[in-house]
């Protein structure tokens, strides 16, 4: 099982589909491969064995590992810039990872395409939270947790239902960091998810759109809300930007007798030459608003994108395939390796912090460069270890090469 799940680990870690097989011809040719100095796998198991072995595994026993390495960075100091005014920004979204018209699992999720029609989409999907923080697109991921069918047909109940349960298993613990502000999109500012986050003694900052919430809107527009600009210069094409806050403490979220009262505010940007609205989005919070953290706040809301374009995005499009079908199996295979994939991307990242060869070779050259690199090194020639495989990247020393290349 440790070879298995070792040898799925190191597709990933490289970004390379064909390691394995690489390893085996190395193997055969030097009687040494990459496989056991680099990861302790004894013996390559072939990929359908991987599949097998792998598929009864629940996901969830592999995120101690991705949650061991959040709590090492953070014993080491290193996530504390991640901690802002309001605490660290846990941030949840849902995303699909594999889908398809035509393989499937009993695990999958099934849509119609249409209303009418019998053509049926399978799918996998998570929730894949991540830490967030102002001005840094890098993240830090959290472990995932899995959208099941039993949640419901709907992305919404889905979702909601597979949040629940993160916040419900790993704010606890990683309520024992410091302070937590949960944030995410409209999809989880209602009243009971709110209120499960205040129970674990944690705040909310989620977006909070008026068209979805009536109660809230209609309430605005009888009462007079506190309204601060600010003036910007832009870095776009300079253009002078106006900022519009507008906040109001104590909204009913819901239109219920005994509703939640959140503080509510939003943040217009406009070109102040043309009139253009550059941008605009409102929030639900459970922190209370004034005038002086309304900058602080806003800022740490719109970090929120950064789930997007620092984490899913990066899962799917550099590199690492997200959304390939690695395997469905028949019970956990697929999100299995999903997880393997995140727990991957997480050890990338945290080796930024911890592994100061690994930090300098990755800024030498592009992401896509670095890993093409390391696929080509891995395939041809054996290392005793990481270290000297980063080193043979960074030193131009003819006899280290010549030791590292030497397959007698």
């Amino acid at each position: 099982m440790e070879d298995c799940t070792a040898s799925a680990f190191s597709v990933f870690y490289f970004q390379h589909s064909s390691f394995l097989d690489a390893q085996r011809k190395l193997q055969n040719k030097t009687h040494r491969n990459n496989a056991q100095t680099l990861f302790g796998i004894e013996q390559i198991p072939s990929d359908p064995h991987i599949r097998k072995c792998l598929d009864p595994v629940d996901p969830s026993l592999l995120a101690p590992l991705i949650f061991g390495i959040g709590e090492s960075l953070f014993q080491q100091g290193h996530l504390s810039p991640y901690d802002t005014r309001f605490g660290f920004l846990p941030t949840l979204d849902g995303t699909q990872t594999v889908s398809s018209d035509k393989i499937s699992c009993p695990s999958c999720l099934k849509r119609k395409k249409a209303k009418d029609s019998e053509e049926v989409t399978y799918s996998h999907a998570a929730v894949t939270p991540v830490l967030v923080r102002p001005g840094e697109s890098s993240v830090i991921p959290l472990p995932p947790e899995f959208i099941g069918r039993d949640d419901g047909t709907s992305k919404q109940d889905c979702e909601i239902c597979a949040g629940t349960r993160w916040i419900e298993s790993y704010l606890p613990r990683y309520r024992e960091f410091g302070r937590i502000t949960v944030m995410g999109d409209d999809l989880y500012s209602h009243e009971p998810f709110c209120r499960k986050v205040l129970e674990l003694g944690c705040d909310f900052l989620f977006v909070c759109k008026e068209s979805s919430h009536k109660t809230l809107s209609e309430y605005l527009k009888g009462c007079t809300t506190v309204v601060l600009k600010r003036h910007e210069k832009g870095v776009r094409k300079k253009k002078r930007l106006l900022h519009t806050y507008r906040f109001m403490n104590g909204t009913p979220l819901s239109g219920q007798e005994d509703a939640l009262r959140v503080n509510w505010f939003s943040l217009e940007i406009t070109d102040e030459d043309s009139g253009e609205r550059i941008f605009y989005n409102s929030w639900a919070t459970s922190h209370t608003i004034t005038p002086e953290i309304l900058e602080d706040l806003s800022a740490c809301a719109r970090s929120r994108w950064h789930i997007e374009n620092g984490n899913n995005n990066p899962l799917k499009t550099k590199g690492y395939h997200l959304s390939h079908n690695f395997g469905h199996g028949e019970v956990f295979l697929s999100n299995t390796l999903t997880t393997l994939n995140i727990l991957a991307f997480l050890l990338h990242r945290a080796q930024e912090f911890w592994d100061a060869g690994y930090c300098t070779a990755r800024s030498l050259m592009p992401r896509i460069a670095f890993f093409d690199i390391l696929r080509v090194l891995t395939s041809f020639a054996v290392f005793p270890s990481f270290d000297r495989l980063i080193e043979f990247l960074l030193e131009d020393d003819p006899d280290l090469r010549r030791l590292i290349l030497d397959t007698s």
